[in-house]
């Protein structure tokens, strides 16, 4: 099965990072039978606002903590989106044979002309370079390339088939239907305001980043709010006890989930015994991950040489889809 799945390099990675998609990649790349190609969505990240002084190290950053998390660039082929100039060049004929009306319908442009702004024109066309990243990969006109998401991004490959369809019926079968791989994915909430998502655009103190050192998690998790919300009814967790509660089990143990889980049902918990534990199950599951990430930040040679290999091996993946697609539309 082909798979293909980026991430945009936006700052270290945190929890809802981790448990949303890069463990889903760590599982699926086990799969012998599974054919992924992982990229680093470097282009994707200019649609928003970005210093350019730092973009770059934002990317090494992230390529170095994909691999210190156990993305194998021997079982995938792990590479970055802009050494793959390919994919801009099948965006443009995705391009154009892509309604305007397609593009003004997508959530993200909705929302932000919802509230007024005025949004670029690449975040307004980033959808067809998002098609184009997976429908590059295809190894023939039958055969489906999978992508892991969400219930919410399924929209995303709905347009994706879409302009396949689009492309196949106005020059010829090209391309395949993409199949949507979906994953349930854990929904983290912020540490200071639990009724909203993690994200690192709240700052730095809603987030519990996966290389935080230990003293840093057990200071964030002490002052994580607890009382924000009303349960529904007796035994539920307000969101700020149901967000300590996500985290101790995707990274405590299932003892420690029961001990825990009875305290908070016989109404004895005390949250200054249950926020160690946490601090103490999340520092711990990462340590090896730290100390990956320092060695990988010391060797950028070897980071250097991961991801020219990735380019080449996607380079020679996407030669016959770009012989096909020139020729198609009929310019070489």
């Amino acid at each position: 099965m082909i798979i293909l799945s980026g991430i945009q390099p936006s700052g270290r990675l945190h929890i809802g990072n981790y448990l949303g998609a890069v463990r889903n990649w760590l599982t699926l790349q086990e799969d012998a039978a599974n054919a992924c190609r992982f990229f680093l969505a470097d282009w994707h990240s200019l649609t928003e606002a970005f210093d350019p002084t730092t973009k770059a190290a934002q990317v090494r950053e992230l390529a170095v903590e994909l691999l210190a998390l156990g993305v194998d660039p021997e079982r995938v082929v792990f590479f970055r989106q802009s050494d793959i100039h390919e994919h801009l060049e099948l965006a443009w004929y995705l391009t154009c044979v892509t309604p305007v009306g397609e593009l003004e319908r997508m959530t993200q442009f909705k929302d932000k002309t919802a509230h007024g702004e005025s949004p670029s024109v690449g975040l307004f066309t980033y959808p067809v370079l998002m098609a184009a990243d997976v429908l590059m990969y295809r190894t023939n006109a039958a055969e489906p390339v999978h992508v892991p998401v969400g219930h919410d991004q399924v929209q995303h490959l709905e347009l994706t088939n879409d302009l396949a369809r689009r492309f196949n019926n106005r020059f010829g079968a090209t391309f395949p239907e993409v199949q949507p791989l979906l994953t349930s994915t854990a929904r983290v909430m912020s540490l200071k305001d639990p009724t909203r998502k993690m994200s690192k655009s709240h700052g730095p103190d809603h987030c519990l980043f996966l290389n935080d050192a230990p003293e840093e998690v057990e200071r964030k998790l002490r002052s994580a709010v607890t009382d924000v919300g009303s349960p529904t009814s007796p035994g539920d967790m307000s969101p700020g006890v149901a967000t300590l509660f996500s985290i101790l089990e995707a990274f405590g143990t299932p003892d420690e989930m029961a001990h825990f889980r009875a305290q908070h049902a016989n109404g004895t918990i005390k949250y200054s015994e249950l926020k160690p534990a946490v601090a103490r199950a999340f520092a711990e599951y990462f340590g090896a991950f730290r100390e990956s990430k320092r060695a990988l930040l010391a060797d950028p040679a070897r980071v250097d040489a991961i991801l020219a290999q990735g380019a080449e091996r996607a380079h020679t993946l996407v030669a016959s889809t770009m012989q096909a697609v020139r020729t198609r539309v009929g310019i070489r």
